[in-house]
């Protein structure tokens, strides 16, 4: 296989590398910030006195 094959084949997988890193960064960026939501979320409703653990029965 000569350089130029292998520099294209090259190109080409760090081009699909780099497409799969951004569809995955925002996957993880759009779970971070769920996550963030609901432990902000918790913790607010720590703050009011709803125990999140305790059974719904119980309220």
């Amino acid at each position: 296989m000569g350089m130029d094959k292998a520099l294209l084949l090259i190109n080409g997988i760090s081009g699909q590398i780099r497409r799969l890193h951004l569809i995955l960064n925002i996957e993880i960026s759009t779970l971070c910030s769920h996550a963030a939501g609901t432990i902000l979320n918790w913790s607010h409703w720590e703050e009011a006195g709803v125990d999140m653990f305790s059974s719904p029965e119980k309220h």
